[in-house]
This record gives structure tokens, C-alpha cells and sequence, in this order.
């Protein structure tokens, strides 16, 4: 999920067209998110390959009603009309998960992305596993040795003294 966004926002930087009648199936941002999937691929060679995803009805929210509401004032100022793209994301997605049968995809109600990394790490904590994301809440998955995390902006793998104070 984390991968979506940072695409988004890439794509709107580099393309003056993007979400405008001219482009409002946000295709240059398909592109864009596409790149970014074959260069991980790539890159990594793995042998498996899972996407996780938000889900949309978050669990922390029923706790603290706050939580991220400060992303819906960005997205209202923001010149990316999300009204569109949230629509179009879950046709794309839905499409994804359609034509890419040796991927996993992992959505699960009330969830985030990184909630779901955190459990695969338990799960699978026999094989090597690398997380391919920005997201600094998954640092405390570093405190499993099978764990690495690649920062794709920084195009190096994070390091952590001390996971567990990371993550308080």
C-alpha cells in the first residue's frame, strides 16, 4: 500500500497531464506503480512475492478517533482528485489481483499493510524475508534475524540498533 502512494505522488510530480481530463484514468501512474513493481522484482529475484493492503475501515481508529485524520486535509488540498482515484485504485487493484496468479495478495478487514507484514514475519520466520517499503512502523520487524527492510527512496536497507525502542 505504501507503494501506491509513493507512485501517486511520484506521478504527479513528473507528469503535468496526470489526473487531468487528459490522463483521468491515471494511467501514467499505473505505469509508474507497474515500473516500480518489475524493478522490485528485478532487483530482488524472489521467490515469492507478496503485496499487502490496506484495508479501509481501520482497527486503531476505534481507539483514537484521530488516527491520520491529518491525511484527509492534505488530500483536500492537494491537487490529485482522490474523489477519482480511489475508485480507479480499487479497479486496478481488483484487476491485479486478477492477472497475476503467482502473487499473494493480502487484504484483511479493519488492517493495515504493515500489520499484515508484522504477521507474515512471524508466519514465515524460517525463510529470508525482505520488506520493500518507506514505512518507518516496520522497523520492529527487524528484531526477527530472517528480516530485512529496503528503502526504495533511499535505494538502501535500514538498520536499526534497537527495533522494540523504534517502535515506542
Amino acid at each position: 500500500h505504501n507503494l501506491i502512494f509513493r507512485t501517486l505522488f511520484i506521478a504527479d510530480k513528473n507528469n503535468n497531464q496526470f489526473g487531468t481530463e487528459n490522463d483521468s484514468s491515471f494511467s501514467y501512474w499505473k505505469y509508474v506503480f507497474f515500473k516500480s513493481i518489475m524493478g522490485i522484482i528485478t532487483q530482488f529475484e524472489p521467490t515469492k512475492f507478496i503485496i499487502a493492503m490496506d484495508s479501509k475501515n481501520i482497527w486503531r481508529k476505534d481507539y483514537y478517533k484521530e488516527y491520520k485524520a491529518q491525511r484527509k486535509s492534505a488530500r483536500d488540498n492537494s491537487k490529485i482528485d482522490f474523489e477519482k482515484f480511489f475508485p480507479i485504485l480499487d479497479v486496478f487493484y481488483s484487476d491485479i489481483v486478477k492477472l497475476t496468479s503467482n502473487v499473494m495478495h493480502l487484504k484483511v478487514d479493519r488492517c493495515e499493510g504493515d500489520d499484515i507484514i508484522a504477521v507474515v514475519t512471524r508466519v514465515f520466520k524460517d525463510s529470508k524475508i525482505d520488506i520493500i517499503s518507506t514505512d518507518r512502523d516496520l522497523n520492529q520487524t527487524l528484531k526477527n534475524k530472517n528480516v530485512r527492510q529496503y528503502d526504495p527512496v533511499k535505494r538502501t536497507f535500514v538498520n536499526s540498533l534497537n527495533p522494540i525502542i523504534d517502535l515506542q
